[in-house]
């Protein structure tokens, strides 16, 4: 994209954006939050406040990127993987029951837009759409992706696809109720947290007026010898 608007934008703001990627790269960060303040800055300092909403429409290609990748290439992934279960809750969701009720029900609804009745045509797909759907919540599950924050489109795609009740999305239901539990247990670094602080209490104690834990040794059991 910057070298499709190079020579279309300030040698200035070139280089600044240049900038803000090698450090970005340097430091391991997702480049986009540095990026789009740098853009922020020079529209504020730069550009008359007439002309930033035509300046903001040349490098929009620039900002839907950062925009998409602004939570880094693991939001844009989650991102991704939410659009994609979308699309098939959408539609699946439509075509409980009947086949033949739904197709009448939604011609009657959309007789101004017809194209939507030819979401049957994706329907009629449901068993191969279905082998992906599940791929992806299997690499969900795998992966170890995090389902827990309930604020998430991910957590809410995966409620919606445990919801269905269509009998041809029983499965994709199923499993991503079991990806939903899976996704409130604690991950491996919080169970390794937990872990650490319960060893470190075992072999540490502090009393009363002391500054400094003292170390000792866990007494797993005493043997009694008798002569």
């Amino acid at each position: 994209i910057l070298s499709s608007l190079s020579g279309r934008i300030p040698a200035k703001l070139d280089d600044s954006i240049h900038a803000a990627l090698e450090t970005a790269n340097a430091k391991g960060e997702s480049p986009a939050a540095r990026i789009k303040k740098v853009l922020e800055s020079f529209v504020e300092s730069s550009v008359l406040p007439q002309d930033r909403p035509m300046f903001r429409t040349q490098l929009g290609a620039i900002y839907n990127v950062l925009d998409r990748f602004s939570g880094g290439l693991k939001g844009h992934e989650i991102k991704v993987w939410s659009n994609l279960l979308e699309k098939y809750e959408a539609t699946e969701r439509m075509f409980g029951g009947s086949i033949e009720a739904r197709i009448l029900t939604l011609r009657e609804q959309n007789k101004d837009d017809l194209d939507k009745v030819i979401m049957v045509l994706s329907h009629i797909k449901v068993s191969s759409k279905a082998k992906l759907v599940l791929t992806i919540l299997n690499h969900i599950k795998t992966k170890g992706i995090s389902v827990s924050n309930a604020e998430s489109p991910l957590y809410k795609v995966l409620q919606d696809l445990a919801s269905l009740e269509a009998k041809s999305s029983t499965s994709v239901s199923l499993k991503a109720r079991e990806v939903l539990i899976m996704g409130q247990m604690p991950s491996y670094e919080e169970r390794l947290g937990q872990m650490e602080t319960v060893l470190r209490s075992s072999v540490t104690s502090q009393y009363y007026g002391e500054q400094v834990n003292t170390v000792h040794t866990p007494v797993c059991g005493s043997v009694t010898r008798t002569q």
